[in-house]
């Protein structure tokens, strides 16, 4: 996956890239389970997507999160993502992007993948290999090589029905980003690949294999903005009561959202609790 211009990109993936309590309202989101997208229809030309070299295409079948539609992208198929008419993505330092992706991975490693990557100026790699598993690109941020980091998140023939959660925080003001599999931290403070990018201009999607995508979203952090509807209020702090006890393993539990309402003293950890309720119930109050 890899950010071009800033785009993401899944590089080469693999086979070569609802909550109890809403999730952080998105600037972008794609679930593809209803219209514009109809199942066997092209994702081509729809919702800013455009298909290069192979089909991209909308199956039936077990999505991620309940789904019963997402994307299935034949070998060779590249995917890409225009963000640059959306306006809220000016200037913000911080953005989200997530997806879920499936499949056995490419048969290709990181290593020897990334100098057949596309020149444009990006931000980060993720790159889907059978034998390596989920690997990322640590940036020199110069568009140099830089070096892998593992994840140590499997695929393989083993794992390819499996559904992977891929949740990436990129900080255009450090040129850095981290990222999630399935809510578990796997890489913090990675570099960017490239020089020179300072914000999400759009997605790409390589794939060397089959593989399959569901569930996109691009979302802006509001802090203390618990349930994602812009705003600050008592909806969030109901929002942070009800996350308060989720871990990692709940199928309701959300990085993000939970980044949003981490408010008291945010960590890693993510650990929501009274002092965060608190906290929240005081900005609310003093109106800040």
């Amino acid at each position: 996956m890899k950010l071009f211009d800033c785009k993401l990109m899944l590089a080469a993936t693999f086979a070569g890239l609802s909550l109890t309590a809403q999730a952080a309202l998105p600037v972008y989101t794609a679930d593809f389970d209803a219209a514009p997208y109809t199942v066997n229809g092209s994702i081509n030309g729809v919702q800013g997507w455009s298909v290069l070299n192979s089909e991209a295409k909308v199956v039936s079948g077990s999505g991620a999160r309940g789904s019963a539609q997402f994307v299935e992208l034949s070998a060779g198929a590249e995917v890409d993502l225009d963000l640059t008419t959306v306006g809220q993505l000016n200037g913000a330092n911080t953005v989200w992007v997530e997806g879920y992706f499936r499949g056995a991975g490419s048969d290709t490693t990181l290593a020897d993948a990334r100098a057949s990557y596309p020149s444009t100026a990006a931000s980060a790699i993720v790159h889907f290999s059978s034998a390596n598993g989920i690997e990322f690109l640590n940036g020199d941020r110069a568009g140099g090589d830089g070096t892998v980091t593992a994840s140590n998140v499997a695929l393989g023939a083993a794992n390819a029905n499996n559904w992977y959660k891929i949740t990436i925080q990129l900080n255009f003001a450090t040129s850095s980003w981290s990222v999630w599999v399935n809510n578990v931290s796997r890489g913090t403070n990675l570099g960017f690949k490239s020089s020179g990018v300072t914000k999400l201009n759009g997605f790409k999607n390589l794939a060397q294999n089959q593989a399959f995508f569901d569930a996109f979203r691009v979302v802006l952090p509001i802090a203390g903005d618990a349930n994602g509807d812009q705003k600050k209020d008592s909806a969030d702090v109901a929002t942070l009561l009800l996350i308060a006890s989720q871990v990692p393993g709940d199928a309701s539990y959300d990085v993000i959202t939970r980044t949003n309402g981490d408010v008291a003293a945010p960590s890693a950890s993510l650990t929501i609790d009274n002092t965060d309720v608190q906290t929240l119930i005081d900005q609310i109050t003093a109106g800040t």
